[in-house]
């Protein structure tokens, strides 16, 4: 059954002519089988952005980066929200070379009406991607939600309607 349904969702994107009743039923379908559906916007350059929540309280502006294997929030915001850091550090490779990531637990991440339940998030110095983003007329984010947390969630992108679906148990 899952693979019909994903072939009919893949056969309308790919149709140029699809609609808004056709991205409607997409929509139900997903939502059918526990998917929760999330507006996204695009910045400046396109990318799509949202906002999450973490731990009941305290709102983050995230990039979806699909290109990212890790998903991670900004070290310094997290600890002037005054989160806990745990003594964990390790290496993680990105684009711009070696960055230090620390971790703390979080009660959870609402995106949407999907919630996580308690998790472990990496923190790390984003000012070389906030950088890069203010260079080209954009807002600054506080994480990047990576492949990780895309896989994790069964997310799929609807691109030309900017909606998140994921799947979280």
């Amino acid at each position: 059954m899952k693979h019909v349904i994903f072939a009919f969702i893949l056969f309308l994107f790919l149709n140029s002519n699809a609609d808004d009743s056709d991205s409607a039923t997409v929509s139900a379908c997903l939502t059918q089988h526990g998917y929760s559906e999330m507006q996204l916007s695009r910045n400046a350059n396109g990318q799509f952005e949202t906002t999450v929540q973490i731990s009941e309280k305290d709102v983050l502006r995230v990039l979806i980066d699909t290109g990212s294997n890790r998903t991670l929030f900004d070290l310094k915001k997290i600890k002037k929200l005054k989160y806990e850091l745990k003594n964990v550090t390790m290496k993680l490779q990105t684009v711009s070379g070696e960055q230090e990531i620390k971790t703390t637990d979080i009660k959870n991440i609402k995106i949407g009406n999907a919630n996580t339940g308690p998790m472990t998030i990496y923190l790390t110095d984003l000012d070389y991607i906030n950088k890069q983003l203010k260079n080209f007329g954009n807002n600054t984010v506080d994480g990047v939600w990576g492949n990780d947390l895309l896989t994790l969630y069964s997310a799929i992108i609807d691109i030309k309607n900017s909606k998140l679906y994921m799947r979280v148990k």
